[in-house]
């Protein structure tokens, strides 16, 4: 990676725990594709990433409001935009797992990219 990457939290409170799972998933990433050359990753709770209005019909606190993650990758000729909502679980309640589904969502598009460029066809 040409840069280092970039970490963004909007009111979730960082930790060790959750930096190193973070600097883990983004190390993944680099083995699908070496060749990245940007990296930004945003955790939040759904209501900072809206400008700081809750969840529309939504009347639970912050603390309880869904986590989204977001990740926006760039490689030579390509930029990637994943998202924890892309995946199986649109609301998760647990940081970690919608940190594992925004990972899951980069790292599919980062194989279809490879794919595409190589030729190569899923089915083969």
């Amino acid at each position: 990676m040409l840069a280092p990457p970039k970490y963004s939290f909007r009111d979730v409170e960082r930790s060790a725990v959750l930096e190193e799972r973070v600097r883990e998933l983004v190390q993944r990433l680099q083995r699908c594709h070496e060749r990245i050359d940007h990296c930004h990753l945003t955790v939040a709770r759904r209501r900072a990433l809206y400008g700081g209005v809750a969840t529309p019909g939504a009347t639970a606190p912050a603390d309880s409001q869904p986590f989204e993650v977001q990740i926006d990758l760039s490689v030579p000729g390509a930029e990637i935009h994943a998202h924890s909502a892309s995946g199986r679980i649109s609301d998760p309640a647990d940081v970690f797992i919608a940190l594992n589904a925004a990972f899951d969502d980069a790292r599919r598009q980062l194989q279809e990219l490879q794919r595409e460029r190589t030729g190569i066809s899923r089915s083969a």
